[in-house]
């Protein structure tokens, strides 16, 4: 009853490369050599499989880069600029201090908004890698995208701004140019601010804050928050970083609003942020050519 138990049989074990038997005798698989210590799979390694989340605090921080790279490469063009109107002065050549806020203006937010650009792709390289081109809504979808989708997005942009346009060239009322954000004043100046101008609102703004926004910020907020919040919030974001611009006319942040929404579904759609670019240009490239059409128009009369 309590004699001695009997000695276990080892059950056979196979080779977890080649799915031979293997020899309970020997330290590895007699068909490919392999140890029978099974090595350590790389998908339970976290060090080794671990990857940047992109989530809703790593998004923020890189919103927080972008505000921070305008702010500082500003604040230095202001303090070189600065430091030259001193030098005139010294000789005798200084300018007004209204002369030389205007013509600071246009450097400063130039400069600025490139700095901005490079700090968020920087830092968006660095923390998220991987997440950069996940086309799905929990990434950034950094990719271009189809030339039909962004064909749409570009129609869709040129019909949300042309609706804009209508009603805010009838009922937007008339305001004295100092009391304008930066931007909108750039716009409105003949010469080297309307070109700046119409550099960033082209070629800068659109492939630099759908990045941002439609890209990095929606992927992490959609994680964090879930796909509703995500959206509205975002969105709101953007919106409110343009209140200086039309804090005079604000109907004009509805077609702001709506026109990054279009952008999000754009880029939903079609899996790729070069969608929501296009709906970005559209829509800028209707009022740059408005803003243009009005300089001439002005100059004419004068």
């Amino acid at each position: 009853m309590f004699g001695p138990t009997p000695p276990q049989i080892p059950s056979e074990q196979k080779c977890h490369y080649c799915g031979r038997s293997l020899d309970p005798q020997s330290a590895s698989c007699a068909g490919c050599g392999t140890s029978r210590i099974p090595p350590i799979i790389e998908s339970f390694s976290p060090a080794a499989n671990e990857k940047p989340a992109l989530n809703a605090r790593n998004a923020t921080l890189i919103l927080a880069a972008f505000l921070a790279g305008q702010f500082c490469v500003a604040a230095i063009v202001g303090f070189v600029y600065g430091f030259g109107e001193a030098i005139k002065g010294a000789s005798g050549g200084a300018s007004s201090h209204v002369e030389m806020s205007r013509s600071f203006l246009v450097p400063a937010t130039l400069f600025g908004f490139v700095g901005g650009g490079i700090a968020m792709i920087w830092l968006s390289r660095s923390l998220l890698k991987e997440a950069l081109v996940d086309a799905t809504e929990l990434g950034a979808a950094w990719v271009i995208g189809r030339g039909r989708d962004i064909a749409k997005g570009l129609a869709i942009g040129v019909i949300i701004a042309i609706f804009f346009i209508i009603p805010a060239t009838i009922l937007r009322p008339q305001t004295d140019e100092d009391s304008l954000g930066p931007l909108a004043r750039m716009a409105i100046t003949p010469g080297l601010p309307q070109i700046a101008w119409l550099v960033m609102a082209l070629l800068l703004a659109p492939p630099l804050e759908e990045m941002l926004f439609r890209g990095v910020l929606y992927g992490g907020y959609r994680r964090s928050l879930g796909p509703t919040r995500a959206a509205w919030l975002t969105t709101s974001i953007f919106a409110m970083l343009h209140i200086t611009e039309v804090i005079h006319y604000l109907p004009a942040i509805f077609a702001i609003a709506g026109m990054a929404l279009l952008a999000l579904r754009m880029r939903l759609r079609s899996a790729a942020i070069g969608p929501a670019i296009a709906v970005h240009f559209g829509y800028n490239f209707v009022i740059g050519l408005e803003v243009i059409c009005s300089t001439l128009f002005r100059n004419g009369r004068g």
